[in-house]
């Protein structure tokens, strides 16, 4: 990450609630002491983890690998039509979002990654999508990348909502490489601008000057995300953060999640499944 981004936010304590945030909250002790319960050898570049804790890989032939809680991997989906995944939304366990930005194009999946629906933003006219998340509702948020706006649509491509063009509004080229929905907000991720926040009917809300970020996760108010071997935590409505050690130094690590009481971490060539003792 940019140092940019160190200097932007201010590192002081930060006070979160053990029910909602037990692991992060327990991580705050002077020293940490982390059990680790699974190595997984995977050769893969981007992890997503449901709420069953279940985690998914996208491995290096472009494949995704769904592992359950005892780590065993129990199911996989190779779609080599729509280019490479870059992303995967796993907020629902039963509609999970793998998207192709190569193709403009989302798959839907169940528990088992059998494909549900296939959305192809080309057959509305729109060639160019950078991002797309699951919306509460069960419909797809994305990015038009040619009209600089965020949109909504359900299974028939019906637009439901959309966005200002947002290169008018921040006066500058908005490329998002990632968003997601949580808290009642949608955030939308440009590594160059930062992080925007749009309400749930796409009305832009604010932006977060935190930049060189690939993804991230929103627990309770905070972003959580990875950065130079730490996990940092940011309550983005009180402006402070809080910077945690990880396990080994946070050598090699590629992707961090927290789920629960469970911290996953993607290095180059190994899944590992931590608990917080």
């Amino acid at each position: 990450m940019r140092n940019s981004m160190a200097k932007a936010l201010m590192f002081c304590f930060l006070s979160l609630s053990v029910v909602a945030l037990g692991f992060i909250s327990m991580a705050f002790a002077p020293t940490v002491d982390y059990e680790l319960l699974h190595v997984i050898e995977v050769d893969g570049d981007y992890m997503a983890v449901d709420q069953l804790r279940s985690a998914y890989v996208i491995n290096s032939s472009g494949q995704v690998e769904k592992y359950d809680t005892a780590g065993t991997m129990v199911s996989r989906f190779a779609e080599n039509r729509y280019g490479r995944p870059s992303s995967i939304d796993a907020t629902s366990p039963f509609n999970t979002l793998i998207f192709y930005p190569d193709f403009s194009t989302v798959v839907a999946v169940d528990n088992k990654l059998n494909a549900r629906t296939l959305y192809r933003f080309p057959s509305m006219g729109v060639n160019q999508v950078s991002a797309a998340c699951l919306s509460h509702d069960n419909r797809v948020w994305f990015w038009d990348q040619e009209k600089s706006q965020v949109k909504k649509i359900d299974a028939q491509y019906e637009v439901v909502h959309e966005s200002m063009e947002m290169d008018l509004v921040l006066g500058a080229a908005v490329e998002p490489n990632f968003m997601i929905e949580r808290d009642r907000f949608l955030f939308v991720n440009d590594p160059e601008i930062g992080i925007i926040l749009f309400d749930l009917y796409g009305h832009y809300y604010t932006s977060f000057s935190i930049t060189g970020l690939s993804s991230f996760q929103v627990i309770n108010e905070n972003l959580v995300f990875l950065n130079e071997g730490n996990l940092v935590v940011y309550d983005y409505k009180l402006n402070d953060a809080r910077e945690l050690p990880l396990p080994n130094g946070g050598k090699n690590v590629k992707s961090v999640h927290l789920e629960k009481d469970r911290l996953f971490i993607l290095t180059e060539k190994e899944l590992r499944v931590y608990a917080s003792k």
